[in-house]
């Protein structure tokens, strides 16, 4: 997680799915002056909007995926929010061939979030590792470069876990 942070120059997180709840488990606080601040222990039920919620979304079963969106819906958080349930589906296909996930401003403006999978042994889903920072340093155009670097680090990760990319193509 360090290694991520001083090489995307930008807070880190570590977080689980709990009882279909995201929960930050660890944090790197990026060493910049303006920098997200994440709080271990946090729960947020409402996974749709992050980079985070969103990778957790992409690796689960249909029937919680649809669970989850039958029961906590799609509220709008800003004007970048998707709330069209197909559209969120399309996302997450996406998610699963790039193999991270983009948070363009879709719970807090001025934010910006790339997540990507951790496995274990198994090819399940153990936990997401991600950046976070403001949109002026996590701009657009680092996307595909940010995304490789959390990726690297996500896969890194997995494979201490027992997880063997040459066998598993995510």
């Amino acid at each position: 997680m360090q290694k991520l942070m001083e090489k995307s120059k930008e807070t880190v997180e570590l977080a689980i799915l709990d009882d279909k709840e995201i929960v930050y488990i660890d944090k790197h606080e990026s060493y910049e002056s303006i920098r997200l601040v994440a709080h271990i222990g946090s729960r947020y039920s409402t996974l749709h909007p992050t980079a985070v919620g969103k990778v957790f979304l992409a690796y689960m079963s249909e029937e919680d995926f649809e669970y989850i969106i039958r029961e906590r819906g799609l509220k709008q958080f800003t004007q970048n929010t998707i709330t069209d349930a197909e559209k969120l589906k399309e996302e997450l296909k996406e998610i699963r061939a790039n193999g991270y996930a983009f948070d363009d401003q879709e719970v807090r403006l001025g934010v910006r979030r790339i997540a990507a999978p951790i496995f274990d042994h198994s090819k399940k889903i153990a936990g997401v590792i991600g950046i976070a920072g403001p949109t002026f340093r996590m701009r657009r155009g680092r996307k595909e470069e940010l995304g490789r670097i959390v990726k690297q680090a996500a896969g890194e990760i997995s494979n201490e876990l027992g997880w063997d990319r040459s066998k598993n193509k995510t």
